[in-house]
């Protein structure tokens, strides 16, 4: 029957999600809330039957009064004529099922995780009196955030035995995950979930199931009689107390199992710890203490200020070699005019050598310059002189001036 696009009660089917023996599963939107449901509608086989009916619906009232964070929780129950109609939470993500398909089997790390999500929610809906019997990897959902859901939570409890496995193929899909003794007298009790979470646990830890065969009979007889084969030659890497806790899940006698949930999800949550903390301590980086080196960077300081004063003598005896080889050119329009006091000026002035000028500009005469030459030399021709400073004024007196080209002055040297 083609549901989509159709409405039930306030919502409107958008597509198919799931299949299985107990019905179909859309996904479906409120119309005036927006929200995203999941739609269950429940077999024919189930839903014709009348006292099958009411049970559901006071499964659906108990249920919906309690909301887990890993248990898709069920918001409604609707009647469409001969149809029964679960609204339950919307879940995206992929079921474990789905997942091993992809993956072929799960790490450890990801395993405990499951466990730890799984046995959370057992926990909460044991308490309440509520059992799945019918923990399997198909129901079981890993959200896209990474958060353990357990779905069709009371539905499987409330389906007898034979109802539960008339469809061709369903039986085989639950006889895996069945514990011994609901296959023996249907006992039902919290201890047959117990069981179903250590065969998914191993499933999921080798990829296999221990109990397979090619009939129902073989099935039954593995959970009736046979040992399952060591999770630790199926996946070596697989910690003993790990291994040792999932055998323990897998007993024959309830009364061997863990007694609840709550036991079981502690000893998961020890194993956990235990293998953090190794992986911690492997992490941990082996240091060896080393010698500290002597302190030299004071004496560096010391070194650069030596080379430094060093390199500043030298640069200052270079720029004072440099500049005592350079000549001085003083031109020959400059007359150092001779005096009879001597001075400390005068008596520093170093030799003075002289480079004729050329013969065009001494026949320039300058008028003032002759008038007072010519006062000078009368005043002084007035004056007495002594023989010391005549001697002295003639030995300073330059020699006549001789024309010649090229550069003309007194020359420094230092």
């Amino acid at each position: 029957m083609d549901l989509i696009g159709k409405k039930v009660g306030p919502y409107k089917i958008l597509e198919q999600i799931g299949q299985g023996g107990m019905g179909v599963v859309f996904k479906a939107r409120h119309e005036k809330l927006g929200r995203l449901v999941a739609l269950k509608m429940l077999a024919p086989h189930l839903a014709n039957n009348e006292e099958m009916r009411a049970r559901f619906l006071r499964e659906a009232k108990l249920q919906a009064n309690l909301l887990h964070p890993n248990v898709v929780n069920i918001f409604d129950y609707i009647e469409e004529g001969k149809d029964v109609f679960l609204v339950m939470e919307y879940v995206s993500g992929q079921t474990l099922e789905e997942m091993l398909l992809q993956k072929g089997k799960f790490t450890i790390e990801e395993t405990l995780h499951v466990a730890e999500g799984v046995l959370e929610a057992l926990s909460f809906m044991h308490r309440k009196g509520i059992i799945h019997r019918d923990i399997k990897p198909s129901n079981i959902m890993v959200t896209d955030n990474g958060l353990i859901k357990v779905t069709d939570f009371g539905i499987a409890r409330l389906v007898e035995g034979e109802a539960a496995i008339t469809k061709a193929g369903a039986k085989v899909g639950t006889l895996y995950y069945m514990a011994p003794e609901l296959i023996k007298s249907g006992k039902v009790s919290p201890l047959v979930d117990i069981y179903s979470l250590g065969i998914t646990l191993y499933q999921l830890l080798t990829g296999k199931v221990p109990f397979a065969g090619k009939t129902e009979y073989e099935i039954i007889k593995g959970h009736l009689e046979k040992k399952p084969t060591p999770i630790n030659e199926l996946n070596p890497n697989i910690p003993a107390e790990l291994a040792k806790t999932i055998h323990k899940a897998l007993e024959k006698k309830p009364e061997h199992r863990f007694q609840s949930a709550a036991d079981f999800l502690k000893e998961i949550q020890k194993i956990k710890s235990l293998l953090h903390s190794k992986s911690d301590k492997s992490k941990k980086k082996v240091s060896i203490p080393l010698k500290k080196p002597p302190n030299i960077t004071l004496k560096w300081h010391y070194i650069a200020i030596v080379i430094g004063v060093i390199l500043i003598i030298f640069a200052f005896i270079w720029f004072k070699k440099s500049r005592s080889q350079k000549d001085f050119i003083i031109p020959a329009t400059i007359h150092v005019a001779p005096s009879n006091i001597p001075s400390k000026a005068t008596a520093n002035i170093p030799n003075i050598l002289y480079q004729p000028v050329p013969a065009e500009e001494n026949e320039r005469p300058n008028k003032k310059i002759e008038e007072s030459t010519t006062q000078r030399e009368n005043t002084k021709e007035n004056k007495p002189k002594s023989k010391q400073n005549r001697t002295n004024i003639s030995s300073k007196r330059p020699k006549k001036r001789e024309s010649k080209r090229g550069i003309s002055g007194w020359v420094i040297k230092k």
